[in-house]
């Protein structure tokens, strides 16, 4: 029960950071900045012919603005969601290259899994950049998509079709392996999907995260000098 909850967790935190170049308008737009654009442009207009015009627009944009605790607090919590996702991800790396929790496995089948990025995009996440989040039923159904949308991404098993995993320079390989010790090959072990910044073929020497899943992270070793 532990291995799968670890792997649900995983799965979990690898959708979140699918949604990291999601957040960052969200950010924008829960800072406030078009009530700031605004108001500079009123205050700009109110002290046209003022001797002393910068303190003035200050002044007068200073009275106009107010903080609103609850815009704050989202920006926050986008903020710190993408600096954790993030950390766990360059973590999962620095896990590989000090041989942390990891095991080493010989590829004897590689294929490059299609990651369909942009019907991801396009689909489900360029319409939720362009929602307004003003009216309450909007922001219901915003939370409502994104999390049938990770549902089924991890359901389906396409939690690798990540956009942002790909901008970071990360590739998924479906690999056959097997575990070679003293001489002795293990049996073969099909349809892991890896992802990794090396590029992986046939008589790789591989590291992965041990998980008991379908998915984890990988790093290249060297080549198999016995096959």
């Amino acid at each position: 029960l532990r291995g799968i909850g670890s792997t649900i967790k995983m799965k979990i935190k690898m959708y979140v950071l699918s949604l990291f170049f999601l957040f960052i308008p969200l950010i924008f737009y829960f800072s406030g900045i078009d009530d700031v654009w605004n108001v500079f442009t009123k205050a700009n207009g109110f002290c046209d012919g003022v001797s002393n015009r910068i303190v003035c627009i200050t002044g007068n944009m200073g009275n106009q603005l107010s903080l609103s605790v609850s815009r704050l607090c989202v920006c926050i919590f986008l903020v710190f969601l993408c600096g954790y996702t993030y950390w766990w991800y360059k973590r999962q790396l620095s896990f590989l290259d000090r041989g942390i929790t990891s095991a080493e496995v010989v590829v004897v089948g590689c294929e490059k899994e299609s990651t369909e990025y942009l019907s991801f995009l396009s689909t489900y996440i360029m319409p939720l950049v362009f929602t307004d989040l003003t009216k309450p039923s909007n922001v219901f159904n915003f939370i409502f998509i994104l999390v049938i949308v990770g549902f089924l991404h991890i359901k389906t098993r396409r939690i690798h079709s990540n956009p942002t995993l790909s901008l970071f320079g990360v590739s998924a390989y479906k690999i056959d392996y097997i575990i070679r010790v003293d001489g002795q090959d293990s049996d073969i072990t099909k349809g892991l999907i890896v992802l990794s910044k090396d590029e992986i073929s046939v008589k790789s020497v591989i590291r992965i995260i041990k998980k008991e899943d379908y998915i984890t992270f990988a790093k290249y070793i060297r080549n198999d000098s016995n096959g």
